[in-house]
């Protein structure tokens, strides 16, 4: 009888072992929204080559050109192929960028891919670019009424002004800057004296 309970379990063991069992992690599911999964992946890694790969395949992903995250990918690929100092991959994308936001009327990330067109540029010592994309940001922040980020474009014209030794220019556009911060900050200054003065 002892040997029959042995052979038994033993039997079961077996069995039980040799059934083939899926095994349920993150991995092998289907996710749900793909683009944003591959996007927080991309966020949990440290190796800019890891993350543009992942960025690759949220793009992949994203079935359509109204798709919310396609702008945001595009916009941290533009970052990283800049960090790569890879500026043909940059302009690129900041291209990608603008369509893609033109295409969902998004006037934030139009600004946002003239910004990143000037930026790429600077690297690139082109000032004269610098200067046009700085230009086109400003005015799309200035329509979004975000004085604070057009007055850092156009310091950003200043600067591009002066390096291309347009001295008067470069003091008019800083200037002009310094008072769009100024009336922003006098605004937040007459706002708490109005909170906790009354």
């Amino acid at each position: 009888m002892k040997h029959f309970y042995c052979l038994f379990f033993s039997l079961a063991f077996l069995f039980l072992a040799c059934q083939k069992k899926e095994v349920n992690t993150q991995e092998n599911k289907n996710p749900v929204d793909s683009v944003s999964y591959f996007y927080e992946k991309a966020k949990k890694t440290d190796f800019i080559p890891q993350k543009i790969s992942f960025f690759n395949k949220g793009l992949e992903q994203a079935q359509q050109s109204s798709d919310t995250l396609l702008a945001l990918l595009l916009d941290h690929k533009i970052y990283y192929h800049n960090r790569l100092k890879e500026y043909d991959s940059a302009l690129l994308f900041a291209d990608s960028l603008q369509r893609v936001a033109k295409f969902q009327k998004d006037t934030g990330s139009i600004a946002l891919s003239f910004y990143r067109k000037a930026v790429i540029n600077r690297y690139l010592d082109n000032q004269e670019a610098v200067f046009k994309n700085a230009f086109e940001a400003r005015k799309r922040y200035l329509q979004l009424g975000d004085s604070t980020k057009a007055a850092r474009r156009t310091l950003e014209m200043a600067i591009a002004q002066s390096r291309m030794q347009d001295y008067t220019g470069s003091q008019e556009s800083a200037t002009e800057a310094l008072q769009w911060q100024l009336s922003k900050t006098e605004m937040g200054c007459k706002m708490w004296k109005t909170v906790f003065f009354l």
